[in-house]
């Protein structure tokens, strides 16, 4: 598998989950929709990082770390050890962190004369920690945020996905 086919695929797992979250909000019953979900994430990584050991590739250790902990996830929810509360307080500071981890990619993306790449992260990135900031800080807000974010999940999903066919230019020098 390449990096194309990856990112596909973790485009399509953005979309599904984007998704199911805008449609059927946060609660028990999107859990078990989320935990397959994770675990087929989680497993589809596992397997890339061993054709990436089989091939004698660079270990992808981004996709071991994330298939491991979307598994554990997974794990925890069919098994109810992981509490309604503490998945949604996770999630939001997942979310929180991603935004942060986008603001920082885009600004080495636009520094690498990635610039239409870096600016659209940045956008995403900026999104996800303002709209976790009001979550947290207007709990009038937190309706809509579920709404939002899974709106905004699949547009970053599509994205990774187009970004998978069309090859980024850096822009050129003047």
């Amino acid at each position: 598998m390449d990096s194309k086919l990856t990112n596909i695929i973790r485009g399509v797992v953005l979309v599904v989950l984007g998704v199911l979250v805008a449609v059927c909000g946060v609660g028990a019953a999107v859990n078990t929709y989320i935990g397959v979900v994770a675990i087929v994430a989680g497993v589809l990584l596992l397997a890339f990082t061993a054709y990436s050991v089989a091939k004698r590739l660079p270990l992808p250790a981004a996709s071991l770390v994330t298939g491991a902990i979307l598994i554990t996830i997974a794990v925890a929810l069919f098994m109810g050890k992981l509490s309604f509360d503490v998945f949604v307080s996770l999630l939001i500071f997942g979310l929180m962190g991603l935004g942060f981890g986008l603001v920082a990619l885009g600004i080495f993306e636009i520094a690498r004369r990635f610039v239409v790449l870096g600016i659209s992260e940045l956008f995403v990135g900026g999104l996800l920690i303002l709209f976790t900031a009001l979550y947290l800080g207007i709990p009038e807000f937190q309706t809509a945020f579920w709404i939002i974010v899974g709106i905004l999940m699949i547009v970053f999903g599509v994205f990774v996905i187009v970004s998978a066919f069309v090859s980024f230019k850096p822009a050129k020098k003047k």
